[in-house]
This record gives C-alpha cells, structure tokens and sequence, in this order.
C-alpha cells in the first residue's frame, strides 16, 4: 500500500507502526490494550503471543523528490484532497464530560471499558463487555437536535473487545463520510 503524505486516505494513529513488548514480571504492569493500535506483544501460558489488529505497517519510506519551480505550476491544478478522519480513544473524564451518561462501575450487567471521539466532537463511541455472557458491545452516540449526545447505533454479542474498538471506530469513520451531525430523537419538533 502507498499513498501521498499531502493527502493520505486516513489519519495515522499515533500507534500506527508501535510495537510494544509487556514485561511479564515488572512491577506495575499496563493493561494489554493501553497503546492503542500498537502491535501488543506479551508472555500467556509460557509462549510469547502477539495481537494486532486492522492494518500495520511492516516497514515505511519516504522519497523526497525535487520539483524545483514546475512544483507551483503543480499546485495551480485542480486536485481532489480526500477528507482527514481521525477516530481515537478518550478517557472516561473526557467522555463524561461530553456525556454524562456512563454505566456505574458497579453496574451488574456490564462495564464499559473504552471510550472514543472523532477529532471534530461529532460522535462518541463506548465499548462495554457484558458480564453475564462475557461477550462485547459497542454504541455510537451523536448529538439530538438540542445537542444532546444520544444512542444512534449499537451492536452486540461480539466475540472480543478488539473486535468492539475496531468496529465502534469504523463506524464514527463511516459516520463522519456523511455531512450529517444532528440525529433528531423523534420528540416533536424533531428533524
């Protein structure tokens, strides 16, 4: 895969191309998923087990190439700049912040476990592992027309919560591919 730096087809995570290696016997261990979208490498059961998912660069280059003064004839032609989406996880300070609405970390049923917004405040995402039947949900939240932050999407019963955080970040990314923000509630006076 290559694509130009001036107009790349996603933003770059600040994980993107990490790879981290959990010591099994330091003495204040990160949780496994703390660099998000870094390849995770870790001791389980006495074998060295890596986890990465979605894409990951193996190796990058950079050509630089100079255009001398056909580079501003360059930028007189019409090009189509393809927008930036950036989609990245948020503590649980921010996300209440925005939306005071979080599980109670005494909640029987579930507890959230991952927090997310796109660079514009748009949307918010939340993952949350379902205690009863040890599986994942994810939920998409968008602003109402008094620009409250409500439920516009959800899926459950995901295997993993990998699975949850890729999927709850490849929907706020397909959200913000459409100029819509507002998602009315259906209360009258609603859009």
């Amino acid at each position: 895969m290559a694509y130009k730096l001036d107009a790349p087809p996603f933003v770059e995570p600040w994980g993107q191309g990490l790879v981290v290696f959990h010591n099994p016997a330091c003495k204040h261990p990160l949780p496994r998923d703390y660099f998000v979208n870094a390849v995770q490498g870790y001791i389980e059961d006495g074998k060295f087990v890596t986890e990465h998912f979605g894409w990951h660069p193996i190796s990058t280059m950079t050509r630089s190439i100079y255009l001398g003064p056909d580079k501003e004839e360059l930028n007189k032609l019409p090009c189509r700049q393809s927008p930036r989406v950036a989609v990245g996880a948020i503590s649980k300070k921010d996300f209440m912040e925005l939306c005071p609405c979080s599980l109670s970390d005494s909640n029987p049923i579930a507890e959230e476990q991952g927090w997310y917004a796109d660079e514009t405040g748009s949307f918010l995402g939340v993952i949350a592992r379902d205690k009863t039947d040890d599986d994942w949900t994810w939920v998409v939240l968008a602003r109402d027309e008094h620009f409250v932050f409500r439920c516009i999407d959800v899926q459950s019963s995901l295997p993993t919560r990998d699975q949850a955080r890729v999927e709850v970040q490849l929907k706020i990314a397909e959200l913000l591919s459409s100029p819509r923000r507002i998602f009315a509630t259906g209360r009258p006076g609603g859009q």
